[in-house]
Order: structure tokens, then C-alpha cells, then sequence
């Protein structure tokens, strides 16, 4: 039996982590009711939407795949 769909999984779990960790991370920083510049909160809003598209991408790249294989 092939370790391989196994490796892909961890990857995959990796992947989707990282991105996930900034979008949480940044979002916890604003959702504090600790005072923070206009300038910090642009800086924030688009990290997350970065990452947030990452995963977008990574998610959409993962199921054309799965689409292609079944």
C-alpha cells in the first residue's frame, strides 16, 4: 500500500494551516478592544485577504483536482 495519499493529506493539512493561522491571528488583533492605528488595520485587513484568497486558491486547485481524478 502506497503512503502517498497519506503524504498528501499532511500536506495538505500544512498547507491550509498556514494561511488559516494569519486570518485568525490578524482577525483576533482587530476584534481586541486594544486601540490600533488606521494604517495597522489596513495592514491586517490585507493579510487576511491574502491568505484568505491563498486558501481560496489552494482549495480550488485541490478539488479540480479531485474532480480530474474521480
Amino acid at each position: 500500500m502506497s503512503d502517498a495519499p497519506d503524504d498528501d493529506r499532511r500536506r495538505l493539512r500544512h498547507d491550509l494551516r498556514s494561511p488559516l493561522t494569519i486570518v485568525v491571528g490578524f482577525a483576533e488583533v482587530l476584534a481586541a478592544d486594544k486601540p490600533i492605528t488606521d494604517a495597522a488595520r489596513r495592514d491586517y485587513a490585507s493579510r487576511i485577504q491574502a491568505a484568505a484568497e491563498e486558501l481560496r486558491a489552494m482549495l480550488d486547485d485541490f478539488f479540480e483536482a479531485d474532480d480530474t481524478a474521480t
